[in-house]
């Protein structure tokens, strides 16, 4: 493409909407120029997709690649707004005009993207009559568990014809195994020639790890395809990416990245079924709410909750940037014992009654946590 033209650089917008209103008869000015300002916020954009239609305002009739995505974009915004003189994209593969395209990182028109999440993805699915996405059936199938309530496409139905979510399907008692390796009756992970093993026991292949190299007993990573070893899926980070805390995901041992910076796809991953906010690898709780449901316990009454008094100091304890280390901390009998005995004391909590408890490390950090929060 030329450098941007001067009536580009001037107008871009109003370039665009001339160009489109020579081809479109069935839209006016004003509602093109809605249209262009809507799809493309970013001048630069709007002076590229101009320039693209500057330099070739057959793409309006034609529709075909190649051609920068945005021109795509724009077709597929007139189409869906009522055009009928700007023709269909064309996919850059097939060469066939689709009401639905999306790009790949060249930014250029290519396979047909799924018509409800736009996504360039396998369209696998039948629905409504059009091919969608994987995900976007799933979304469409999804329906709450009979057992446990979760809103999930269903893998079976039980024997009074109710929906079970997988995690329901895979602990049915009917589906479990007693392990030959820890004897304990678990969901079956693999079955091998010995007899059949749990999630815990399955043997994992000696292989370099793909994040760290070492060469360890290794698990196929869902995120990335590449070995992983049991170090790398318990190691905490900061994003090379975004920069927040988070366990690595992907990329390398120097430059890790989080779940969200692996892949970007909010469908590909499980969210916890309490917050619903952290993007991980299974639907169990994260481990910040069963660190929070673990204080409840300690702080909290019988149905976990905490006394007014209480609530900042509580906020501190689950506000930890590590919740692996503070979960592992708040294990310890002397922590537990220490919670406990603040939690049940029905006065307010001073530095008098601190002094009465067992002194210790674990006693001034806590002493520590409760000023710095305000509840002394």
């Amino acid at each position: 493409m030329t450098e941007n033209s001067e009536e580009v650089l001037a107008d871009p917008v109003g370039m665009i909407v001339w160009l489109v209103s020579n081809v479109e008869k069935h839209l006016d000015a004003d509602h093109v120029r809605d249209i262009v300002c809507n799809l493309v916020r970013s001048r630069a954009g709007r002076r590229n997709l101009a320039q693209a239609l500057h330099d070739n305002p057959s793409l309006l009739r034609t529709g075909k690649p190649p051609a920068p995505f945005r021109v795509a974009k724009l077709l597929m915004a007139l189409r869906e707004a009522g055009a009928r003189d700007t023709a269909l994209p064309h996919c850059g593969e097939c060469g066939r005009p689709r009401p639905y395209v999306g790009s790949r990182s060249s930014g250029r028109v290519v396979k047909p993207a799924c018509p409800r999440c736009h996504g360039v993805k396998a369209l696998s699915k039948l629905l409504d009559g059009r091919r969608v996405c994987r995900a976007c059936f799933a979304k469409h199938a999804a329906v709450p568990c009979a057992r446990c309530g979760a809103v999930r496409e269903p893998a079976t139905r039980d024997a009074a014809g109710q929906p079970l979510c997988p995690n329901c399907l895979i602990r049915d008692p009917v589906n479990l195994g007693v392990c030959v390796g820890c004897g304990r009756r678990r969901p079956v992970a693999v079955r091998l020639a010995d007899g059949v093993r749990c999630p815990s026991c399955r043997p994992k292949e000696i292989q370099e790890c793909g994040h760290c190299g070492r060469t360890a007993p290794c698990e196929v990573s869902r995120a990335t395809g590449q070995p992983w070893c049991e170090r790398c899926q318990q190691r905490w980070v900061t994003c090379n990416g975004c920069g927040t805390v988070a366990q690595a995901r992907g990329g390398s041992f120097e430059e890790p990245l989080c779940a969200k910076c692996t892949n970007p796809d909010p469908d590909f991953w499980g969210r916890c079924p309490v917050c619903q906010a952290t993007w991980q690898l299974s639907p169990r709780a994260c481990q910040g709410c069963i660190l929070d449901q673990r204080i409840r316990g300690l702080l909290g009454n019988d149905t976990g909750t905490i006394t007014p008094e209480l609530v900042s100091f509580h906020e501190a304890l689950t506000s930890a940037e590590r919740p692996d280390v503070a979960l592992a901390w708040i294990s310890r009998p002397k922590v537990q014992d220490l919670l406990e005995r603040i939690g049940r004391d029905e006065r307010c909590v001073t530095h008098d009654i601190l002094d009465d408890l067992p002194s210790g490390k674990v006693l001034a950090h806590l002493r520590r946590l409760a000023s710095d929060c305000g509840v002394l």
